[in-house]
């Protein structure tokens, strides 16, 4: 059986990917350092 891989974004033309690996890290940052992880997110909760 032989698949072909691809991803989201070769499937839907209309999809856009984000990466949000340096959010996360900030989120994690601000967590461990006492800071507002609400903040990162424009202040609204």
């Amino acid at each position: 059986m032989h698949t072909k891989s691809s991803s989201p974004s070769e499937r839907f033309d209309k999809l856009t990917v984000l990466s949000i690996g340096p959010l996360i890290a900030e989120a994690i940052r601000a967590v461990f350092e006492d800071g507002s992880v609400t903040s990162l997110f424009g202040g609204q909760a």
